[in-house]
């Protein structure tokens, strides 16, 4: 399911992850990050179709939460629970806290 409870399809991603290898087919890891935080930063939505290693960066995951709050969801679960990123995410959506950490939620420093 997306972020707006639709059934993801591949064909939804498949233009999110178009452009991945250069020229000669190989990985461009620095440039792929690069391009995944600027979708997530005009769509935090995008972070459901990301790989998982991409839901684990903090750069990409603190860029999606603050364009669309229940990004959060999508993220790796250890960023779930790290408070620069549920506070970005709440401060958009009040909402997302449920997407973070048990020990996040009852922290009184949130």
């Amino acid at each position: 399911m997306d972020l707006d409870g639709r059934s993801n399809t591949n064909s939804k991603c498949r233009h999110l992850i178009k452009g991945r290898m250069s020229s000669t087919g190989e990985r461009m890891p620095g440039l792929e990050k690069q391009r995944w935080i600027e979708r997530v930063a005009q769509d935090g939505r995008a972070l459901d179709c990301a790989a998982a290693e991409l839901k684990g960066d903090h750069e990409i995951v603190l860029a999606a939460v603050a364009q669309n709050g229940r990004a959060l969801r999508c993220a790796a679960a250890e960023l779930q629970g790290d408070r620069e990123i549920v506070l970005a995410a709440v401060a958009q959506n009040g909402m997302a806290l449920r997407y973070a950490t048990v020990e996040i939620r009852l922290s009184r420093a949130l």
